[in-house]
């Protein structure tokens, strides 16, 4: 019995062992095409880099100064971004001109305050109010911001139909007036 045991347990270890080694050459087989396949890459690559080499000797000779292939000295003057760059630096620099300009003018002139445009805003409606309430302004020999006067308010006078809350007030304080003088005599007796 140790000797069939000993004997199946040596046929599995050979069989194990061929197994092994094929797999072994299975993976080295892999390896060999993986290799190649690099080594074409790398072929390739290097191909494209002396390509892009010979180009850039070419630019460099077609640029160069005649002096071995070497690129001349770049003008940053001619690049666009310095171009532009300038372009901006001469507006920026007008942009301030203008602003020193504006503040010696505000340094000149000083402005007033609001609350003095209205007080005189406020004298020039009142004035202008007290044109229409004026028995100036139905004679015929008026100025000319008389004669303004009276045609704005001739013209509103048109637009209430000749009736104005003062007409209206009037009325009423004379009906008023009546009724409180009936009212007192009707006490007194």
């Amino acid at each position: 019995m140790l000797e069939t045991c000993t004997t199946k347990e040596a046929d599995k270890s050979k069989a194990f062992l061929k197994e092994f080694r094929k797999d072994v050459k299975r993976k080295d087989m892999e390896l060999s095409i993986f290799r190649q396949k690099k080594e074409q890459d790398l072929q390739t690559s290097t191909k494209g880099q002396e390509k892009i080499s010979t180009i850039f000797r070419q630019l460099s000779q077609q640029f160069g100064d005649g002096q071995g292939g070497r690129l001349s000295t770049l003008r940053m003057e001619d690049h666009p971004l310095f171009k532009l760059a300038q372009a901006n630096k001469e507006d920026h620099q007008l942009l301030l001109k203008q602003f020193k300009l504006v503040e010696e003018q505000l340094d000149t002139n000083k402005l007033e305050l609001p609350a003095v445009r209205w007080k005189q805003d406020k004298q020039e409606i009142k004035e202008f109010l007290d044109c229409g309430s004026s028995p100036i302004i139905d004679q015929a020999n008026v100025g000319e911001e008389d004669w303004l006067a009276k045609e704005f308010f001739n013209g509103s006078r048109e637009l209430l139909d000749g009736e104005t809350w003062g007409h209206v007030a009037e009325e009423q304080l004379k009906h008023f007036s009546a009724i409180a003088r009936t009212v007192q005599l009707e006490e007194e007796r």
